[in-house]
């Protein structure tokens, strides 16, 4: 292979492909993130139009996306962990020994957002990824929310 040709192909991959592989990677992100607030939206408005009990009801079924969880720890619906419903989390510590649940609380009653990504396993695929949560506050004390999941970088990180 001539020189010529080899600095076509490298300047091709470094200044075409990877970066529409990035952007692409970055787009994607916003599209899940787009995604998760417009769900949250969707549910919130449920709560609105059917009441609080019913659509927790609603959330607590798996194809849902949409957890609850009152300012004490109660959790009102989860749909991956539906064991945990009626239960008290505020302790609960995740892998890292954060009291992840504590943290949920603290972003709610500051008004909502996304908390940082974490480390998780994907209930849907089983493997091990990032999940990034988005909490919605409500009135009554309690919070929904929903997430997605991306991959980590190759250190394992979940950067985002």
């Amino acid at each position: 292979m001539s020189v010529n040709l080899i600095l076509c192909i490298y300047s091709f991959l470094t200044f075409v492909l990877f970066p529409a592989y990035v952007s692409a990677g970055a787009n994607s992100i916003n599209w899940n993130k787009n995604k998760v607030i417009e769900r949250v939206k969707k549910a919130e408005n449920h709560v609105a139009h059917h009441g609080k009990e019913n659509a927790i009801l609603e959330f607590r079924k798996k194809s849902s996306r949409i957890f609850a969880i009152n300012f004490d720890g109660i959790v009102l619906a989860s749909p991956i962990h539906p064991e945990t419903v009626g239960t008290n989390q505020i302790n609960f510590k995740d892998q890292t020994g954060v009291f992840a649940v504590r943290e949920e609380i603290e972003k709610a009653k500051i008004g909502g957002g996304w908390l940082k990504g974490r480390y998780r396993k994907n209930h849907i695929t089983g493997n091990y990824g990032c999940r990034k949560l988005y909490i919605h506050p409500m009135p009554g004390n309690y919070f929904i929310g929903s997430w997605y999941y991306y991959p980590a970088t190759k250190k394992g990180n979940c950067e985002f």
